[in-house]
């Protein structure tokens, strides 16, 4: 109980030790771990002096029995409740309360059936986490502000637990409860997605997101200058669904998400040899070039699953994406301008080769531009994707442990270019569909459990050429290039669970 200090790594004895007050502090950036159960039981500190930059880590669990405060200060110190989701978890009824400007993160899956508050700095979920509020519980933020280890962490408002507060909550959240956003009214801000159940059957989510990739090393742009950063803002939602019990789970959703200042390469071929062929050898590329796009994506989405029986699950999805460009190849549409007078000028000259090649080759760029014109959908887009699969698993009588599956995937007809005169006027590969199968057996060794699954893909051996690429024969454009899908393929393979 009460104060601690100095750098000790691992666990204060044996037993459980008792936070009710005083300063639990680390020297520098060395970082302090206590493996054994701790419990909070009052108001303490994790750090006093201001140059401390390690982590207190509670590795043996953390059980809040009374009415808490914990204070971080706003260094590069935090508090870590769990090194990973798996560690032991953060559990209790009391209140617990976050002050100070540093961070507080619960590494650990857990399920808190008290009040959290967090009045200061940030309460981070940890990466793959869930922070489960139950029932009787609440969230609040006071402020300070949530935040989420990476995508994959998560925080769920059970029913009869309730959100609160005003401020940010960086997690993708889940409410089930009661979501009261401060008075007066007050306003929470999800940055991560939220999902709301206003009764347990019917749920909705949203979701914002906002992303920037700074453009790295490449080919240069046809005119020598430097790339601004790619960036993407997008938004999502739709409706969660939970039937029968739970027996069907999914959701139908829409998403609108544009990218700004896609950087795509190009060759430089045809530009060279116009060049070359005009004599004029001093304007040819050494390298490829680069130039953007804006691309802008819809769409809908259907996801299901149904555990029918027991024994039987069935899950499944639907998708109708919409990938369409804007403000495609500024720099290819502002060099073929400029140096077009030129090249149709030196048709004539007695000193130019290769008419026909010359021809071609600007014909070539033009299809490139068409291309890119504004609201062209993007090559490879199929007009749907379709997928479901079945598993039965046996559970009793001579073939016990024993699942049997199977499904389709089915992709619709895709872009793969178009005609030469109408960037609109598209070119399409066949709609294809493929099969799978699957077997698998547990065996029973000692007290180990041993999986042998067997996996056919492409079952019915499917051996239509798949299109990706057009070719210009006589004014017209047909498909041209294509591949073969793997053929019909067994995969055996075996887990043991140690």
């Amino acid at each position: 109980r009460g104060g601690a200090t100095g750098n000790v790594s691992g666990p204060l004895g044996t037993g459980t030790t008792t936070l009710a007050g005083g300063t639990l502090t680390t020297v520098g950036a060395s970082g302090r771990t206590l493996n054994n159960p701790v419990v909070f039981n009052g108001s303490f500190a994790v750090s006093a002096a201001t140059t401390d930059t390690g982590a207190i880590t509670f590795n043996g669990g953390v059980n809040v029995s009374g009415d808490s405060t914990i204070s971080v200060p706003g260094t590069a110190a935090s508090a870590l409740i769990g090194s990973g989701a798996a560690s032991p978890a953060l559990t209790g009824t009391a209140r617990l309360t976050k002050t100070g400007t540093g961070i507080l993160r619960i590494n650990s899956t857990s399920t808190y059936g008290g009040a959290i508050s967090v009045n200061e700095g940030t309460l981070t979920v940890g990466s793959a986490a869930t922070l489960t509020i139950g029932g009787g519980g609440s969230l609040t933020t006071a402020g300070g502000s949530i935040a989420a280890g990476n995508a994959a962490s998560a925080i769920v408002i059970s029913s009869g637990a309730s959100l609160r507060g005003v401020g940010t909550v960086g997690a993708r959240t889940t409410i089930e409860g009661l979501h009261s956003p401060g008075s007066s009214p007050g306003t929470q801000t999800f940055s991560g997605g939220l999902t709301y159940f206003p009764i347990p059957q019917f749920g909705v989510y949203a979701n914002v997101s906002e992303t920037f990739n700074p453009i790295g090393a490449g080919d240069p742009s046809l005119f020598l200058k430097q790339f601004d950063q790619t960036s993407g803002l997008g938004y999502s939602g739709g409706l969660r669904f939970r039937l029968m019990d739970g027996t069907i789970v999914g959701s139908i959703g829409y998403y609108d998400t544009t990218e700004k200042n896609r950087v795509t390469g190009f060759g430089v071929t045809e530009i060279n040899r116009i060049w070359n062929n005009i004599q004029r050898t001093d304007r040819t590329f050494p390298t490829a070039y680069r130039d953007t796009s804006d691309i802008s994506s819809t769409g809908y989405e259907l996801d299901l699953v149904a555990n029918l029986t027991k024994n039987f699950r069935l899950r499944g999805g639907f998708g109708t994406p919409s990938t369409k460009q804007s403000n495609a190849l500024p720099d290819t549409i502002r060099y073929l301008e400029e140096n077009l007078p030129t090249w149709t000028a030196a048709l004539t000259a007695p000193t130019t080769t290769n008419v026909n090649q010359i021809n071609s080759d600007i014909a070539a760029l033009r299809t490139r531009i068409q291309s890119g014109n504004e609201g062209r959908a993007l090559n490879n887009q199929a007009d749907y994707t379709a997928n479901i699969f079945a598993n039965y698993s046996f559970s009793r009588g001579p073939i016990k442990g024993l699942s049997l599956g199977g499904g389709a995937s089915v992709v619709g007809r895709r872009i793969i270019g178009n005609q030469v005169t109408n960037a609109f006027d598209y070119i399409k590969a066949p709609a294809y569909y493929t099969l799978t199968a699957t077997a698998g057996y547990n065996f029973k060794l000692q007290k180990r459990t041993l999986r042998v699954q067997l996996n056919v893909n492409n079952l019915l051996d499917h051996d239509d050429p798949y299109y990706t690429g057009i070719r210009t024969l006589a004014g017209r454009n047909y498909r041209d290039a294509f591949y073969y899908i793997e053929p019909r393929k067994f995969v055996l393979s075996t887990t043991l669970d140690l």
